[in-house]
């Protein structure tokens, strides 16, 4: 195209030549022509600020009508195989399109969408191409519509002027500053679209980042599928969008429901109760191909969702399947778009289906770890029951051979001595053997008091953990040789709850047991350190101790103690090395509300 440049004519003192029509006309032409240069000037101006298309379109319609002096020019952009009017510049106020389309073929601008040409209406009254809606609401006699060509020489949209200013028709001078206008726009808003696209670009790689961090936490698959959509809705500019699961009887594996219960819109979530079966909707249709499905007409599609087109206003809809390893579809996510936006395409299509795929691997692997953690609390609710079943069996075991088997025992101490006295003196003899059964029938009775005690110190049940810890370092002290304290510092005065107290006990005994039959120490010491928060149970030995990362010979014992202190809810620690002792920390929540009265017993 050639630009027509400004003519510097020079100085003329004669009179006649400020009088020559032919100066005067090309003085005026000039004058035009520099009005039109800084016109263009301006529109190349506003394409270096980099605007968002909408702005574009407002700044770029007022300084077209001001360039070409029209009564209104307005800005449109190809959109779904039709001009969609961006703003609308009429007697110098800027206006938005309010959703205006030009069809293909009519109005001037749909002709350019199809000729690619410019196109001049001289008389809009009579043109078979205007539309009687378009001379209501615009009222204009002559059109110029100008198409907007890129780089590569596809329309981008049309610039389209009404009314010259001075009532003339447009003419081919008009023609070649409008294209030239034209083609600056153009400019103007491909610059936007790369810009945009750049920023969209710059974004979907941060959520991309954001994305696959948060698909390494351990979320919980509901949660995972709403981080999915979320990122997903960012990545492809979507307006909003779902995820369901597949439901899949195990009496019926046929007949699979698919369900969702929340919709992602406008930055929120909604609560939905949605249900579909085998090719319902797009999610059932995903299910049986196994493919995307893409719908840009979803309004007239056979699949499209009342509720999504209705209530959120969905042009534009697209729906993949969420498949594992084994090829199993787990559920589906879909995006939603409204009208205005870009269509989506089938490289989205392929985008979603890889989010989807990735997710896939961390939904698998959040499920199997809410499997297995399903699994871990009912072996620990197992545990915790066979626990406090056998503490009940110590109970009994020992109330009955300190009751029952220890009367035995003295009723039969008893009979001796009447057995004793009936005896004659001369069979001395027999004599001795009664006293013989006599003294093991006393050591027996000992040492069943002393067996039904280790089964359930009475002490723990009457006066509680601090009590019975003192009842345990004496006992421990009179079977073996080494000196054991306990250091009890409490800053409550309530009982313990009766779990608590068995738990902590069974824990000091075993740590105890453990110290002078396998690490033969010399020393240990128990404290026991209460606040309103927490209990704390410390056993520290002088013993032969091990090596903490190999396990010690009482493996066995330690992961008992080990899933006591879980049981409570707390933790234990151990720490230990050859020749330098061991050391056994339970930490276990202390709940002042539910503790009943404990007694601070001195220590020893």
């Amino acid at each position: 195209m050639e630009i027509q440049s400004v003519i510097e004519l020079p100085e003329v003192t004669s009179d006649l030549a400020f009088t020559s029509p032919e100066l005067v006309a090309l003085r005026a032409e000039n004058a035009r022509l520099k009005n039109e240069m800084a016109q263009v000037r301006a529109i190349a101006r506003i394409a270096v600020e980099q605007p968002d298309t909408h702005t574009l379109a407002k700044l770029i319609a007022q300084q077209a009508a001001e360039c070409m002096q029209t009564r209104q020019a307005w800005i449109g952009l190809v959109a779904d195989d039709a001009i969609r009017v961006e703003a609308i510049c009429a007697d110098n106020h800027v206006q938005p399109g309010d959703g205006l389309v030009i069809s293909p073929g009519e109005n001037g601008a749909g002709l350019v969408l199809l000729k690619r040409h410019t196109v001049i209406c001289v008389d809009a009254t009579r043109d078979p191409l205007i539309t009687p809606d378009f001379r209501t609401r615009f009222g204009c006699r002559s059109v110029l519509s100008v198409p907007m060509l890129d780089h590569q020489n596809e329309i981008l949209g049309v610039i389209q002027w009404h009314d010259r200013a001075d009532g003339e028709p447009f003419s081919e001078a008009d023609t070649t500053t409008a294209e030239m206008i034209a083609m600056q726009a153009a400019v103007a808003f491909e610059r936007s679209r790369i810009h945009l696209h750049l920023q969209q670009w710059v974004n979907s790689i941060e959520s991309l980042f954001a994305f696959n961090s948060v698909i390494n936490e351990r979320l919980n698959p509901d949660l995972l599928m709403q981080r999915l959509v979320e990122h997903a809705v960012g990545f492809l500019g979507a307006d909003g969008g779902l995820a369901g699961w597949v439901q899949r009887d195990a009496e019926n594996s046929k007949a699979p429901r698919i369900t969702a219960r929340q919709y992602f819109h406008a930055g929120a979530w909604h609560s939905i109760q949605r249900e579909w079966t085998l090719n319902q909707g797009a999610p059932g249709w995903v299910y049986v191909y196994h493919c995307p499905y893409l719908a840009n007409e979803y309004r007239q599609d056979l699949q499209a969702d009342a509720l999504w087109r209705d209530q959120f206003g969905v042009h534009y809809a697209l729906c993949v399947p969420i498949v594992d390893a084994e090829s199993q579809v787990l559920g589906f996510i879909e995006l939603h778009k409204s009208a205005g936006r870009l269509p989506f395409a089938w490289l989205d299509a392929g985008f979603l289906e890889s989010l989807a795929n990735i997710s896939a691997i961390a939904i698998s692997n959040a499920q199997l770890l809410q499997a297995l953690e399903a699994s871990r609390q009912q072996a620990a609710a197992l545990s915790a029951e066979h626990v406090t079943w056998m503490e009940e069996e110590r109970r009994s075991l020992a109330r009955e051979l300190h009751d029952e088997t220890g009367q035995v025992l003295i009723g039969i101490k008893l009979g001796l001595q009447v057995l004793a006295k009936k005896i004659p003196t001369a069979q001395h003899g027999l004599q001795q053997e009664v006293v013989h059964l006599r003294e093991q029938i006393n050591q027996a009775a000992v040492q069943l008091k002393s067996t039904a005690r280790m089964l359930r110190p009475p002490t723990l049940d009457e006066l509680g953990l601090p009590a019975a810890l003192h009842q345990l370092a004496t006992d421990f002290e009179a079977r073996s040789a080494a000196q054991v304290r306990v250091q009890v510092v409490a800053d409550l005065d309530a009982r313990l709850p009766q779990q608590l107290e068995t738990a902590l006990y069974r824990i000091a005994q075993e740590a105890l047991t453990n110290a002078v039959r396998h690490g033969a120490a010399s020393h240990v010491q128990i404290e026991l350190i209460a606040c309103a928060s927490s209990l704390t149970l410390t056993i520290q030995d002088d013993g032969s101790g091990f090596d903490a990362q190999q396990g010690s010979p009482s493996g066995l014992g330690l992961l008992g103690m080990r899933e006591r202190a879980t049981m409570l809810g707390g933790s234990l620690t151990i720490e230990s090395a050859p020749s330098h002792g061991t050391r056994i920390v339970a930490t276990a929540p202390l709940s002042v509300s539910s503790a009943t009265r404990l007694t601070a017993v001195p220590s020893i």
